[in-house]
């Protein structure tokens, strides 16, 4: 009996993947279809058509910053709690390795993580040795590993480890556990229906006690609203807003380390403009006579980026501002555009700047334009106020550079 109850197990399973029993009813499953998920905001829909397209019943989703990833399989045994076994390696290996590992029914495992992903191809079972040796022999080359491991297979770079114990050491996450679809399905249709009969009940019940109140709560906020406004504009409306902007000489300071940590030229393309707002840095690279998307992929894979129409691509990446303007006081309005007018006057920069004279505003926005670095641009003694929303930088076909910064002051 015992024998006959494998065998059917053994018919419900797909012959591309690997079961590796742990304890009791949890077994890990290698050789997962994994496909990308291009709509971080909306997982479950685009896994859903998904799974809908490679017709598989049985799924887990992924992600990690702004990238997603979804990992199906067509039929698993019932009765079992299913985790991925390439996303409880990942635990304890980290964010780039590639491995190779004999499995007991003696066909082989290729996984491969980098950038903490699944990599085209990475969760893949072979029942030839030679072509599962081939295929790792051709994966080396395709990333910067950190690591590589093998296990029951000699004569091939990477460190030996133990894969069944290193799976049976890993703590088991609801993250990694496999789901069945249909199941998942029902269960969000029942809760979806059960919300909407709760809802409906309770907009009967407060309903009317709703409407009865909102004219007068209407007129009470409305009353509030215009209070509030007065008072904020008698103590100085726009310090509130500064205070809550990036201290002007850090963000200076961020962006330029990320913009100068790229080189001008990557894989003969060449660099057209750049820009970075406190929170991201943007570049654009132009591709270059015999330049190919291959090799400027191939050189920047660690960096986050995307092709664009016209022969272009766009890398984005992360700034980090220290500090905040809980020390910095307001200087007189009058003193700080002076100030900045000078630069303009001096031929530092070309620009606008408002004019706060005639209007007694305690605010003035500035846009200037510069060959010379934005430090030497904004080169006032005092940066309290100073607030900046963007700065820019263009390249032209003759390689001349010219910055631009745009913002605004604050003063009193």
């Amino acid at each position: 009996m015992k024998k006959n109850n494998k065998v059917r197990l053994k018919d419900k399973v797909d012959s591309h993947i690997a079961l590796l029993p742990l304890k009791g009813r949890d077994i890990v499953v290698a050789g997962l279809i994994w496909q990308p998920i291009h709509t971080v905001r909306n997982i479950q829909a685009e896994a859903k058509n998904l799974i809908r397209n490679e017709k598989c019943q049985h799924f887990l989703t992924y992600s990690q910053g702004s990238r997603a990833q979804c990992g199906m399989t067509r039929r698993l045994p019932q009765g079992k709690r299913s985790y991925s076994a390439i996303m409880l390696l990942r635990e304890s290996l980290g964010d780039s390795w590639l491995g190779l590992f004999r499995l007991p029914d003696n066909r082989f495992w290729l996984a491969a993580i980098d950038n903490g992903m699944v990599v085209p191809g990475g969760d893949s079972i072979f029942d030839d040795e030679n072509l599962a040796r081939e295929r790792y022999r051709d994966y080396i080359e395709l990333f910067a590993w950190q690591r590589k491991y093998v296990d029951g297979v000699e004569g091939i770079e990477g460190e030996l480890i133990g894969l069944f114990l290193l799976l049976q050491d890993t703590e088991l996450k609801n993250r990694h556990r496999i789901l069945f679809a249909q199941e998942m399905q029902r269960w969000v249709r029942l809760i979806a229906v059960r919300g909407a009969i709760l809802l409906a009940i309770l907009g009967i019940a407060i309903g009317s006690w709703q409407y009865y109140k909102h004219q007068q709560e209407q007129e009470r906020l409305e009353k509030l609203r215009a209070e509030k406004l007065a008072r904020m504009k008698a103590s100085g409306f726009e310090e509130g807003m500064w205070r809550r902007k990036p201290p002007a000489l850090p963000l200076l300071n961020a962006c330029l380390i990320g913009i100068n940590k790229y080189p001008v030229e990557i894989a003969g393309w060449m660099i057209e403009d750049f820009g970075c707002d406190g929170k991201t840095v943007k570049l654009k690279y132009k591709a270059g006579r015999n330049a190919t998307n291959k090799n400027f992929a191939l050189a920047v894979k660690r960096q986050k980026f995307q092709f664009q129409k016209g022969m272009t691509a766009e890398i984005t990446d992360e700034v980090t501002i220290i500090g905040d303007r809980k020390a910095e006081k307001l200087q007189p309005i009058s003193e700080v555009v002076t100030n900045l007018l000078e630069n303009l006057q001096l031929g530092f920069a070309k620009g606008k700047i408002d004019d706060i004279h005639s209007t007694r505003k305690k605010m003035a926005k500035f846009e200037f334009e510069t060959q010379y670095s934005p430090m030497t641009a904004i080169n006032i003694s005092n940066l309290d106020g100073l607030v900046i929303h963007s700065i820019k930088g263009r390249v032209s076909s003759q390689g001349k550079l010219v910055w631009h910064i745009s913002g605004e002051v604050y003063g009193k």
